[in-house]
């Protein structure tokens, strides 16, 4: 071998180990704030920010604007799809998008 392909071949493992050593950063969660208030009539809304999200870690804000009432946030971790699961549908008090 050369001198110039052992110099290039060094160079390659010193970027390859380099490359190795440096811990993989994990992507910055994805942000919903997450409003929650009563209406005049006493119905219980919740707004978020968005609608979906995408697959990784996520992190909800959430904020009672209730004067008198005391909210609770729950997540529920499950396999159903949106459309077989038994959460209240935005006529009964949830609200999508800002």
């Amino acid at each position: 071998m050369r001198a110039s392909q052992v110099l290039s071949i060094a160079a390659g493992s010193v970027v390859l180990a380099l490359g190795a050593s440096v811990p993989a950063r994990a992507a910055a969660p994805t942000v919903i704030a997450v409003s929650m208030a009563n209406r005049p009539d006493g119905a219980q809304v919740m707004r978020l920010d968005r609608e979906e999200v995408p697959p990784g870690r996520v992190t909800f804000r959430v904020r009672n604007d209730s004067k008198d009432t005391v909210h609770e946030f729950l997540v529920v971790r499950t396999d159903m799809t949106p459309d077989r699961s038994r959460s209240p549908r935005p006529a009964t008090g949830w609200t999508r998008g800002s």
